[in-house]
């Protein structure tokens, strides 16, 4: 899978993430440093957020409220990483996943990088994390973890994917520390920083 391929990635991840929001609000991405980010992400990535915008369903979220993405793609060191964070900005929105995180995967992967043998679903620590091989035989791990409660629903959800070129292997040994490296950081007062955990 390479940069080109993980760039479609990214677009069709925006594209599912801000469909249904167009009907309300058009969602505009400004590229921005990484360190403002609201996800630890390893260096040299490129990132981007969108304004917050109101949505009538936003991505597996809840009639109503206002919404934000934040996007983190590349390559580092010939690993190749997609990171996107949606988070409900105000009191009365929520989110939910939309689907299992085998269907996400296929959805985001498109038909370029056939997305297949998937491992079980492991959930730890309140991460949904799962490996599968794409493209080439690239191995790939992708996790989806879940922020503070809102009902039956979450604040924010993060979604998480990492591919190794084939023939180097995909860690599994500790499928919660991408999660904790990749947290959402929680907005502090100047001066002051922190990651949800």
């Amino acid at each position: 899978m390479g940069l080109k391929a993980l760039g479609s990635l990214a677009v069709a991840a925006v594209a599912s993430l801000s469909l249904e929001a167009s009907a309300q609000d058009a969602v505009k991405w400004w590229d921005i440093a990484c360190v403002h980010a609201k996800m630890s992400v390893p260096a040299g990535l490129r990132c981007k957020t969108t304004q917050n915008y109101a949505s009538q369903s936003g991505w597996g979220g809840n009639a109503g409220g206002t919404f934000r993405q934040w996007q983190a793609v590349g390559q580092v060191g010939g690993v190749l990483y997609f990171y996107g964070l949606e988070e409900a900005t105000s009191l009365e929105a929520s989110l939910g996943p939309t689907g299992s995180l085998q269907d996400q995967i296929k959805g985001e992967m498109g038909t370029a990088n056939t997305a297949r043998n998937f491992s079980a679903l492991v959930h730890r620590r309140g991460v949904d994390f799962m490996t599968f091989t794409a493209g080439s035989n690239d191995s790939c791990v992708a996790l989806r973890r879940y922020g503070p409660s809102a009902g039956a629903e979450y604040k924010w959800i993060l979604s998480a994917l990492r591919s190794e070129p084939a023939g180097r292997p995909t860690p599994t040994s500790t499928p919660s520390s991408p999660a904790r490296r990749s947290a959402a950081r929680r907005p502090q007062p100047p001066g002051r920083s922190g990651a949800i955990s």
